[in-house]
């Protein structure tokens, strides 16, 4: 099991990425996807369903989060990772909870969004600053390039938004000091 940390995670993504994109070899199978919205976030996240399958979620337990698990649509947030240690407490038939089926993780390691489209992505942003987790990751592409077939002026705005997301969100209630955050920004051509 590798150590939960943004370096260990972007290791993971390019491998991930790297197999699921072909090496850049592009299909049509994966351009049709790439132009769906839906055949995309299902095509890395999984459908939009709680537990069901998580291509992304699958590939990190298998390759790089040995003994933990995933859950997609876990309150509202498209993936999480945590480890198997699920909270034991009875409901008010005695009953221990988590018998009842679901999933309740005593701690997130991992908090995954996935947005298609940059410019919505700041919605993301915010719902990671409103759960604790040791590593939270925004997963968004950016289809517009400058004049010069850049994207620096999107992804700077983007960066700024995010950066001050966080500061606003942490002027309420701080932030554990292990907490990282994690932008990937991809784009048609990479």
């Amino acid at each position: 099991m590798k150590t939960i940390n943004a370096k260990n995670f972007i290791a993971a993504w390019k491998d991930f990425a790297g197999k699921k994109f072909n090496n850049g070899n592009l299909t049509e199978d994966l351009i049709e996807k790439w132009n769906n919205d839906t055949k995309w976030t299902e095509f890395i996240i999984g459908n939009q369903k709680a537990g069901e399958f998580s291509p992304l979620g699958n590939y990190l337990l298998n390759k790089h989060y040995k003994g933990f698990k995933y859950y997609t649509e876990f309150n509202k947030i498209d993936l999480i990772i945590a480890s198997q240690k699920e909270i034991e407490v009875n409901d008010l038939n005695g009953d221990i909870i988590k018998d009842k089926g679901g999933y309740f993780p005593s701690f997130l390691d991992i908090v995954i969004e996935h947005e298609n489209h940059i410019e919505c992505c700041w919605e993301e942003m915010y719902k990671l600053t409103g759960i604790k987790a040791r590593l939270k990751v925004l997963i968004t592409y950016n289809y517009d390039q400058d004049k010069n077939g850049d994207y620096n002026e999107e992804l700077n705005i983007i960066k700024e938004n995010f950066t001050s997301i966080i500061t606003l969100a942490n002027k309420g209630l701080r932030e554990n000091s292990e907490t990282e955050y994690l932008l990937i920004v991809g784009a048609e051509n990479d």
